[in-house]
């Protein structure tokens, strides 16, 4: 298994092709293009945007339609302009989309969404599997800017998926409360804070066991101690795992992710179906970029009589 450092292009290499995202590409070549001289930091500056762009966005799982077409753009954008802004003028440009299909997701609209979404249901295997591995990483101190290190990265798309708190629960997790009870388990068995990842599947038995005891759930995460997600887990749920357990650990894997993905100082992410809402002058690339209109259709000139 592959556990090396990556530099930022080839982590955001493994990270879009986990995510299926191919249409990308262009702006990877642009970026390092030997012919075009950017700055090193100017280039850092402009991947992390796109890829903090395409991740929160999958981590939403919003449509991917039109991701192609935004990134021509983008490179047309950068063609146009001072190269030694690169990065500036990626995330000014990514930070201007407003349709539901191209924005920048910001930080509320994660908190407000990823907390009760079904991950395991949500997310293809090997982009889930990216997401839980991201988190260990910055555990280990692999964040955005790798200024500390501990250890090496995870292994990469080799690990098992696991439930904590068991997908058949109910013949060794007994809860309280009636029928309630049962759906506000159900509700959290697949959501982000109860899964981890683990170096070997744990076979049937041991995976649904109880939370203690020997052949427990806790004492086989404990044989799996050097990820760190799971260390974690075994130190803080002492006497049982369950729903506000779940809860407290999706909010810090998604502060982590959103800390791994960051977005510029005060941007929003907010969109409105194309209609483009600023006073700055607007020119025939923004309408394109936020699809107000389209390559090839005709535009008609008209005297604005109001005034």
């Amino acid at each position: 298994p592959d556990s090396s450092d990556l530099d930022a292009a080839a982590m955001f290499v493994y990270r879009t092709q986990a995510a299926k995202l191919e249409e990308v590409k262009p702006v990877l070549l642009w970026l390092y293009d030997v012919h075009r001289q950017l700055p090193d930091d100017q280039r850092r500056r402009s991947l992390a945007a796109v890829e903090s762009w395409l991740m929160r966005r999958a981590l939403l799982r919003l449509p991917t339609n039109d991701l192609g077409r935004t990134v021509s753009l983008l490179v047309d954008h950068l063609n146009s302009g001072d190269p030694t802004l690169a990065g500036q003028r990626t995330e000014e440009f990514l930070g201007r989309q407003r349709r539901r299909g191209t924005y920048w997701p910001g930080d509320d609209q994660l908190r407000r969404e990823i907390p009760s979404m079904p991950a395991y249901r949500r997310y293809p295997r090997s982009l889930l599997r990216m997401f839980l591995e991201t988190v260990e990483d910055a555990e280990r101190g692999f964040g955005r800017e790798q200024v500390t290190r501990s250890g090496m990265r995870i292994p990469r798309n080799t690990m098992a998926i696991e439930h904590l708190l068991p997908q058949r629960w109910r013949a060794n997790w007994a809860v309280d409360g009636g029928l309630a009870a049962e759906i506000r388990r159900d509700e959290h068995l697949h959501r982000l804070g109860n899964l981890t990842l683990l170096t070997t599947s744990l076979n049937s038995t041991v995976s649904n066991a109880p939370w203690h005891g020997a052949s427990g759930k806790r004492a086989a995460l404990h044989k799996h101690d050097v990820i760190l997600l799971n260390r974690r887990i075994r130190d803080e749920a002492q006497t049982a795992w369950a729903e506000d357990d779940i809860d407290d650990r999706t909010q810090r894997m998604l502060e982590s992710l959103l800390r791994v993905w960051p977005v510029p100082e005060g941007h929003e992410g907010a969109y409105d179906d194309g209609q483009i809402m600023n006073d700055e002058t607007i020119g025939l690339r923004d309408l394109l970029a936020a699809g107000a209109v389209t390559l090839g259709a005709p535009l008609v000139g008209r005297i604005d009589s109001s005034h």
